[in-house]
């Protein structure tokens, strides 16, 4: 081997703007995975929050049974369940709060009863307290039992935390982009004296940039593929340390895969984005540059 073979410069590695682009697109995915996460513990909490309702003592079985299958017609309602007197006595006896009332109560005096529970929706606060309202009207109802603030209170947090987490994720995103933009730079400076070389020829600014921006597009590909391999790597190491956690049944039939889809190709679309733009910034400059500014 020569002395010039052996101080040959080494070809620019692309690996450094894979791993800015993976950066950014995995800090993007750590955020949908949360969104799709809140989204749907709140269907969680929302489906499980039920209204109590209490019967007055003439009321028969039948009359409930006419009265469960018209609320179970509404496309608000998800299911109901009934309890019955044996029943509602046997939940008063396992609660120990009871304990000093068991020689007053039996299961006769205690009223027939059902929990009526809701499909999620935008507005659940509302659509509860407005179907409270309607059953405490129907003369069979002697009383509706909810809590009114629980739901609001929830959506509530849960945005609180999503916007906390969209501004740790910006921070990082911008400093990720620097790295991108940096690195970009650095690969697009190995080849100025090529890119004037072409210009010189007679080169077309488009044609001189398409080679690169193809190559940074397959760049933004393999990134995009990394980096949901690591957040599904991260999802399983949490769910392995704490189980509890990620309930994986409960996640997976709750997720929205609509919107699973059109987050997930919203980052793919903008990663591919950010490379195009970081090269076209990168090799314009090359092509304003006179020849002797680029030594």
């Amino acid at each position: 081997m020569n002395q010039s073979e052996k101080h040959k410069r080494r070809k620019p590695s692309g690996w450094p703007s894979v791993m800015s682009l993976s950066l950014v697109m995995f800090i993007l995915s750590i955020w949908g995975i949360s969104i799709l996460a809140f989204d749907s513990l709140v269907k969680n909490m929302v489906e499980e929050t039920n209204l109590d309702i209490y019967f007055v003592e003439q009321t028969t079985e039948e009359d409930i049974t006419a009265f469960i299958l018209a609320q179970e017609k509404s496309p608000v309602i998800k299911k109901s369940v009934y309890i019955s007197q044996e029943q509602g006595f046997e939940e008063f006896m396992q609660d120990e709060s009871n304990t000093e009332m068991l020689d007053f109560v039996s299961a006769e005096t205690l009223p027939k009863s059902i929990e009526l529970y809701f499909k999620a929706a935008e507005d659940m606060g509302s659509i509860m307290s407005q179907k409270a309202k309607e059953l405490k009207s129907n003369p069979l109802i002697e009383d509706v039992v909810y809590n009114p603030n629980l739901v609001k209170t929830v959506t509530k947090n849960v945005r609180i935390a999503q916007f906390i987490l969209l501004g740790a994720c910006f921070i990082f995103i911008v400093v990720a982009i620097g790295l991108i933009q940096s690195s970009t730079r650095l690969s697009i400076f190995a080849k100025r004296f090529i890119i004037k070389s072409m210009q010189l020829l007679g080169a077309t600014n488009g044609f001189i940039v398409r080679p690169f921006i193809t190559k940074y597009i397959g760049f933004a590909i393999i990134a995009f593929l990394l980096a949901i391999s690591l957040t599904l790597g991260l999802v399983l190491l949490v769910n392995q340390t704490w189980p509890k956690v990620i309930d994986w049944n409960l996640y997976l039939n709750a997720v929205d895969y609509g919107k699973a889809a059109l987050i997930f190709g919203s980052i793919a679309t903008f990663g591919v984005l950010l490379a195009i733009i970081c090269v076209w910034l990168s090799t314009r400059k090359y092509l304003r540059t006179k020849l002797e500014n680029l030594y």
